[in-house]
């Protein structure tokens, strides 16, 4: 089931064996209903409040290639655990998970466009859990770089992630020497022009989100992102303005990763299969939600970035 016990545990001492006797089974080539329980018993330890333990990221890293592998697993009902468990420990160490985002977000990214719709919605959801509970501008290159793929779906999956995080990550105050995402923006405005010409609609509205989630935390760069644009670009992306604005909080209120429900919500087993339009190919994900924009904003015929 997708419920699991909590495990607490009373020392580093204690911690230190749970995670060992882990490492251990997550290995065991030739069982996976044995890899399958320890994923379940991680996640327990994270609802038992593991995580707080300040071993718990050391004994985690340790973890890292057997965990990593099960996010790989051709068995979905792994696949599935093990976000279940990434969703679980990055919902409970927030902040501290940071320097884990690197390690799973790219089989993360790589399962969302199999066939298999267990693993690719198990996936999807996890990246979108992790970003939510952990936005980090460490995500940026690999969202970036999907953003260039070949494949339609990874495109239009790593633009919704993009519009996510810059939605999730707070704007820098008005008396802050640098934003975080001043070293980024060159790449991110250069994605977003190509992704708002893409080929695929969706891949065009998810990008229409991330422009106006960029806008809140650089709006001079946002300004002459738009100058450059096509007219008929710009004229949508003004028209959906209003729209970003008024569903901004409440897209993010619904993605809360520290609310169970929404944890389950996002792992639980799909009510329908999805349509897909080729078997190579998954149907993209509706268009993400949209963001607000603080200030007016025209086109102006200055150069583009």
């Amino acid at each position: 089931g997708g419920e699991v016990r909590p495990v607490a545990v009373g020392s580093e001492r204690e911690l230190g064996r749970e995670m060992d006797a882990l490492g251990q089974q997550l290995r065991n080539e030739e069982d996976w209903a044995a890899r399958l329980k320890a994923l379940q018993r991680l996640r327990g330890l994270a609802a038992g409040g593991a995580c707080g333990l300040g071993s718990f990221g050391e004994r985690l890293r340790a973890l890292r290639d057997p965990l990593t592998a099960q996010c790989g697993e051709l068995r979905s009902s792994l696949v599935k655990e093990a976000c279940r468990a990434l969703v679980a420990i990055s919902g409970a160490m927030r902040d501290a998970f940071e320097p884990f985002v690197d390690v799973y977000l790219p089989p993360l990214l790589k399962n969302t466009v199999v066939t298999i719709a267990v693993i690719s919605q198990s996936s999807h959801a996890a990246v979108l859990a992790i970003l939510m509970a952990t936005p980090t501008p460490r995500a940026l290159p690999r969202l970036l770089g999907g953003m260039g793929d070949r494949s339609a779906t990874m495109r239009s999956r790593c633009t919704e992630y993009l519009t996510r995080l810059l939605q999730r990550l707070p704007a820098a105050s008005a008396g802050a020497e640098r934003s975080p995402l001043e070293r980024h923006l060159d790449a991110i405005c250069l994605a977003l022009r190509a992704a708002l010409s893409d080929a695929l609609s969706d891949v065009r509205a998810h990008a229409r989100c991330a422009f106006w989630a960029l806008h809140r935390h650089a709006e001079p760069r946002a300004a002459r992102l738009l100058a450059g644009l096509e007219e008929q670009i710009g004229r949508l992306l003004l028209e959906e303005r209003e729209a970003a604005q008024a569903g901004y909080e409440g897209q993010l209120a619904a993605l809360d990763p520290l609310s169970p429900a929404h944890a389950a919500a996002l792992l639980a087993p799909p009510t329908s299969r999805p349509r897909s339009s080729s078997p190579h190919q998954r149907t993209p994900a509706a268009s993400a939600p949209t963001d607000e924009s603080p200030a007016p904003l025209r086109r102006a015929p200055s150069p583009g970035p």
